[in-house]
């Protein structure tokens, strides 16, 4: 089962093996089902080590609601305290999402570097409450 999902793009656990790559490479030859899964298998060459980094505002759209001149303020804080620290830590921002922000790290420690300084940068006042999630693993490059 591993092996199928990874033939569908997602890289569980391990790569195939070069035995059982030739076996599929040889039944793809030979079988128009196998030739759809060209689509679907990813080019190693193409996919990198990444960290995604996601961070929002907590709260946002409530506080929107209630006070949209402080909503505007603490938004403008975030994107602005996010992008100096990403900027700092090797990062890149991808892009903005009214409230959140969609970030790659060619290293996991980096990220996580960004995430204790950004969270640290938006405890002085005005306190921006901010959650961030990060996520490691192979991305398909561009």
């Amino acid at each position: 089962m591993l092996h199928y999902h990874y033939l569908v793009g997602i890289d569980l656990l391990t790569p195939l093996s070069s035995s059982l790559f030739s076996t599929i490479h040889y039944l793809y030859k030979i079988n128009p089902i196998f030739r759809l899964l060209k689509t679907y298998m990813p080019n190693d060459q193409t996919r990198k080590l990444a960290a995604i980094l996601f961070a929002d505002i907590q709260g946002y759209t409530a506080l929107m609601q209630r006070d949209e001149a402080k909503a505007m303020t603490l938004l403008t804080r975030f994107q602005n305290e996010l992008s100096t620290n990403v900027r700092d830590h090797n990062g890149q921002i991808v892009n903005f999402y009214g409230d959140g922000a969609l970030c790659i790290f060619q290293s996991p420690l980096e990220s996580m570097r960004c995430a204790i300084s950004s969270q640290s940068a938006c405890q002085n006042e005005p306190i921006v409450p901010v959650r961030i999630g990060i996520h490691s693993g192979r991305i398909q490059g561009r």
